[in-house]
């Protein structure tokens, strides 16, 4: 909305491969197709019969056949209200071939039509046992893929997605695949999704999120500066959820040095990893720095296990065989000895949070994508997962200073505030696991 009122360049819709040098873009000519956007149902089994009688608007689809593309569809109709495993019905889509801006409320009108339409198959003609299943919510905000992108410090493209390019200013992290819908939707009887694997987590930049010409503009989200291919990853909600913290601690930034974004990324940018890192997150080719107090201490655990929670990387390392954490029996401490009494400000904790979700969900689609999209009868929630400690209790020179005992955060950081000899943790109890299990842990 924002950008033509205040004259930012933007990109919308597609740039030809010779634009930014992208296999994956059109041959030739930029066009103004867009993703479309949706409009999704949930379901819930029942005890009892339901009677679904649709709305006399609402689209009419006699047969498989009708939905279009039936190879797609009917694997993910018979699939949808079979228990946990089913999918959210993404293609029931529309609007990319016009304005997903202006067009909003129409779409939505269209999208509802549809989604009433297509419970109506799925649940009276479909040939599935659905008489238990109850249409449970519906969206009335169509969910946009893609609208304008900004024209940033730097435009991200297929290559940086694909090759995971290592950027300075790395500030967040992407790796959905390219997943590229096609703007017709529901339009077309073709296959309307392009979908290629991204084999690794990439960096965003920091210059993406900063425009090239409205020196004070900062954006996160489906905006980013991003070809149109590079967007078809980086549009998912939980990529565009890092690079909101990635811009909310630059603006931070801007105000404690009186800097525009630019000038922080130039002058300031280690201090921005540093404050996503230590907040937890991952930054793709960097590490968190351990504080000095740490490193100086006695630790009571190998020399191995000691790298291991000094290394500054606080996730699994794929297509590694090493762990990257360390296990201590519940009942047993950590602690930290110094060299006489020292000033300490800060206790910080990473637990696992359980990284394969095994112990979360026993649903297989919820373990890829942490959601659910129907509910049968017997559903079992997700929990807290069994790695992370439950019950835990931090002593300062052998006197008790805080004592968790329903601990469900996988980071801690703990003030502390005292000087002193000896930080003690003492992992009683997890959430499952005969184990504490420890990715870092450090004090400052």
């Amino acid at each position: 909305v924002l950008a033509p009122l205040i004259d930012a360049e933007f990109m919308f819709g597609s740039e030809d491969k010779s634009v930014f040098g992208e296999d994956l873009a059109p041959d030739v000519g930029a066009d103004r197709e867009l993703m479309s956007m949706s409009c999704l149902i949930q379901t819930r089994e029942v005890d009892h019969k339901v009677d679904f009688v649709a709305p006399d608007w609402a689209n009419y689809y006699p047969d498989a056949e009708s939905l279009g593309i039936p190879e797609v569809k009917l694997r993910h109709t018979r699939d949808a209200t079979v228990g946990i495993g089913g999918c959210n019905l993404w293609w029931m889509s529309v609007g990319g071939d016009g304005d997903t801006i202006a067009d909003t409320e129409k779409n939505r009108n269209e999208l509802l039509k549809i989604a009433f339409g297509v419970w109506d198959y799925i649940k009276n003609r479909s040939g599935q046992k659905l008489d238990n299943w109850d249409l449970e919510w519906i969206g009335f905000l169509p969910g946009k893929r893609e609208s304008r992108r900004y024209v940033g410090e730097y435009i991200l493209k297929q290559q940086d997605v694909i090759g995971a390019t290592e950027f300075f200013d790395t500030v967040a992290y992407g790796g959905w695949p390219l997943d590229i819908h096609d703007h017709r939707g529901m339009h077309t009887n073709d296959y309307h999704a392009k979908f290629y694997p991204v084999e690794k987590a990439y960096g965003i930049p920091f210059r993406s999120l900063i425009s090239k010409d409205v020196k004070n503009l900062m954006f996160a989200g489906r905006n980013l500066s991003a070809s149109r291919v590079a967007m078809g990853s980086t549009r998912v909600m939980a990529t565009c959820g890092l690079l909101g913290e990635a811009v909310g601690f630059g603006a931070a930034l801007c105000i404690k040095y009186d800097k525009s974004p630019i000038e922080v990324c130039n002058e300031h940018i280690k201090e921005l990893q540093d404050m996503l890192l230590e907040k937890g997150l991952m930054l793709p080719g960097k590490v968190r720095e351990i504080p000095e107090l740490s490193l100086s201490a006695k630790l009571n655990v190998s020399d191995a296990d000691r790298q291991t929670l000094f290394n500054g990387v606080e996730r699994p390392r794929p297509k590694c065989d090493k762990v990257n954490y360390i296990e201590l029996p519940l009942g047993e401490d950590l602690t930290f000895t110094f060299d006489g009494e020292k000033q300490v400000n800060e206790l910080r904790i990473v637990y696992d949070l359980d990284y394969t979700r095994e112990s979360i969900t026993k649903y297989k689609k919820i373990k890829l994508f942490t959601l659910r999209a129907h509910m049968p009868m017997g559903y079992e929630p997700i929990k807290v997962a069994n790695t992370i400690v439950k019950d835990f209790e931090v002593y300062v020179d052998g006197k008790l200073f805080k004592k968790y005992d329903n601990n469900y955060y996988s980071f801690v950081k703990l003030p502390i505030g005292l000087k002193a000899k000896e930080i003690k943790i003492k992992f009683n109890k997890t959430w499952g696991y005969d184990k504490a299990r420890l990715y870092s842990v450090d004090v400052k």
